[in-house]
């Protein structure tokens, strides 16, 4: 038996608190550990904060689940990320 009771933090809500844990990560492990950010990532800028922090990629989860399952939502956040610069 799954507890959902454990779930329930995703998405937006989790993006400053994975963003926090990758610093710390990114000041503690040594430049070989690669670290994916996960938490929040439904636009370009988000992508630039992971990657600012010290993540080496980035998981885009939520923002795909919210599209229903639209694929085309990874394009976009790539378009939205490049446009940055």
């Amino acid at each position: 038996m799954i507890d959902v009771e454990l779930a329930g933090l995703a998405g937006a809500a989790l993006k400053p608190v994975a963003l926090g844990q990758i610093r710390q990560l990114r000041r503690l492990l040594p430049e070989t550990v690669e670290l994916i950010g996960a938490g929040g990532v439904s636009r370009g800028r988000d992508i630039a904060d992971f990657l600012c922090a010290g993540a080496a990629a980035v998981q885009a989860a939520t923002a795909f689940w919210n599209r229903n399952g639209d694929a085309g939502v990874f394009g976009d956040i790539l378009t939205d990320y490049a446009d940055l610069f």
